[in-house]
């Protein structure tokens, strides 16, 4: 094989990967944060998008749908010293990519473990009849309170929902005989 077609081949070849790598393809939904040798550089949004080869680089990857993270159950203690167990579903979105990258190391875990410190402290201003009687009280304080926490964060926290609050067993005995 001669010399000149093979540098050729490389060459070309060279060329076609390079063009590859600075056309970039997001998938709807999605945001892109790309930095430009370790910077800011820009948001990419759905749809094809050119980048500077070698130059540019895709550090963070977001959608930006809604999305249901599991929060875990955990105790808490009522106003009137009854421990209770309460678990949830923390319904949020991302809404500002570039904050949701360098505001937190991870948005998702920051909410939900915020979402949970709001919790037990909401608890624990109610005793335990009205921890039981205004669940939707309770979501909207969540609510509210890590909306305004997490804005820095780019997440905006939709609605909050309780699956269970469990009060000790002799305790639901005793509710069980009282109904």
């Amino acid at each position: 094989m001669d010399y000149g077609v093979f540098l050729g081949l490389v060459i070309f070849g060279f060329f076609v990967l390079t063009l590859a790598k600075g056309l970039r393809v997001v998938p709807q939904n999605e945001t892109w944060v790309v930095e430009r040798f370790g910077k800011f550089h820009k948001l990419i949004m759905g749809g094809l998008n050119i980048l500077v080869p070698y130059i540019d680089s895709v550090q963070e990857r977001w959608d930006m749908r809604e999305t249901a993270r599991d929060v875990p159950a955990q105790s808490a203690t009522t106003k009137d010293n009854i421990r209770v167990e309460i678990d949830g579903v923390l319904y949020l979105q991302i809404t500002d990519a570039k904050r949701a990258s360098y505001g937190s190391d991870n948005p998702y875990r920051a909410v939900v473990e915020l979402a949970q410190t709001t919790m037990r402290a909401q608890i624990g201003r109610m005793d335990l009849d009205e921890t039981l009687s205004r669940r939707d009280a309770i979501n909207n304080t969540v609510v509210d309170e890590v909306n305004e926490a997490a804005q820095p964060w780019g997440v905006l926290v939709k609605r909050y929902e309780i699956n269970d609050i469990v009060p000790p067993i002799d305790m639901q005995e005793d509710m069980k005989r009282q109904a």
